[in-house]
């Protein structure tokens, strides 16, 4: 099977998905590709991070020529089919494009402040020929929410109990299920996907996609398998303002766990953590 990795990014996470890129240049296998999706005004800033592992590609190539930035439009697109898309809801819709058209039977979305701490075993995506899908039974409002809208959209019977959660940092798609998808939510719809997903103020393409694939394709139908195990050493619960709690982040980073995650939210710069960075690869290498 082919692996790619796929990031959206921007100018504002430039620095995160700078070190991102290093560490999947360093840890993926041979031969797979991480895709780095970019608007158009920000090609000439991440055109200098491709290389033999990393390729930037223009994120408007992937989606109708309908929506669009607009200078001084900030944190929104225009729709010139309907009202505006939030940013949001641009970086979702770019998502689903691009496990669509990958050459790829595998995708893997990596969320730009994420870095890969040690090699990437890909048997750890796929197992007896099926392909990784996480679940986890964490629910809140919001992904309630999620759940409705993703039930709505690809015509579940209210009367059938869905539950589960598909969201991470670090997530695999199979890529003919994607296809599947957006077939289902054509017929739904009976109009184009984009444009479906495009009218909504809400939705999680990984509510979406893990909807379908458990309630419509069913687990077995679909090739894959569940798994909830994490991936990731997370920033959650640790005090990054301070030297001594980014120290005991990183000092408490899993041996098993294959990266980390500082969300971009926090505002903390690369520069006062990679040096912590640097040492993990270092004592990868020695291993």
């Amino acid at each position: 099977m082919r692996f790619i990795f796929v990031t959206p990014s921007y100018r504002g996470d430039f620095e995160r998905c700078k070190l991102l890129c290093e560490s999947t240049t360093r840890f993926l296998p041979s031969g797979v590709e991480h895709l780095l999706l970019v608007d158009r005004r920000d090609l000439s800033m991440f055109k200098p991070l491709q290389n033999r592992t990393v390729r930037v590609i223009e994120a408007e190539s992937l989606l109708p020529w309908w929506i669009f930035r607009v200078p001084g439009l900030s944190g929104w697109r225009l729709n010139m089919t309907g009202f505006p898309v939030r940013n949001w809801i641009y970086q979702q819709l770019l998502k689903i494009s691009a496990a669509c058209a990958a050459d790829a039977e595998v995708i893997n979305f990596i969320d730009s402040d994420v870095t890969l701490t040690r090699s990437v075993d890909l048997d750890y995506f796929v197992q007896d020929g099926l392909i990784r899908l996480q679940r986890t039974d964490h629910e809140s409002p919001t992904h309630r929410r999620w759940l409705e809208v993703a039930r709505r959209t690809l015509d579940i019977p209210a009367t059938a109990h869905i539950s589960g959660n598909y969201i991470g940092n670090v997530i695999t798609w199979r890529h003919d299920n994607a296809i599947k998808m957006i077939d289902r939510i054509e017929r739904v719809s009976g109009c184009s996907w984009q444009k479906t997903l495009a009218k909504k103020s809400t939705f999680s393409e990984y509510m979406l996609y893990g909807t379908f694939v458990e309630n419509i394709l069913g687990i077995e139908k679909a090739e894959c398998f569940l798994d909830d195990r994490p991936n990731l050493h997370l920033c959650w619960n640790y005090d990054f303002k301070t030297d001594d709690g980014i120290r005991a982040f990183f000092d408490d980073t899993p041996h098993d766990s294959f990266g980390i995650m500082i969300h971009s939210k926090y505002g903390i710069p690369v520069s006062s953590y990679r040096h912590q960075v640097l040492k993990l690869w270092d004592r990868q290498e020695q291993k």
